[in-house]
């Protein structure tokens, strides 16, 4: 794969992640920044895929955790 087709690749990951965003689908997010990761990995973007898999995971248990706080709220 060129040099071209990566970043073409990136860039539509990218999209797909904050579109998936934008939209509030957690699971669109967790799996655009898993593919994303992997692309930033094997191109030696150690780091910034890091980065990538910490901010899609860490709103999907944001998210969790305010669904869990709902549910387990005593009625009023």
């Amino acid at each position: 794969m060129g040099a071209s087709d990566v970043n073409a690749v990136e860039l539509g990951l990218r999209t797909a992640f904050s579109t998936a965003l934008a939209f509030g689908s957690v699971p669109a997010r967790v799996d655009a920044a898993r593919y994303l990761a992997d692309l930033l990995r094997s191109t030696g973007r150690h780091a910034e895929a890091i980065d990538t898999l910490e901010r899609g995971l860490a709103s999907a248990y944001c998210r969790a955790d305010h669904s869990r706080e709902q549910r387990d709220r005593p009625a009023r």
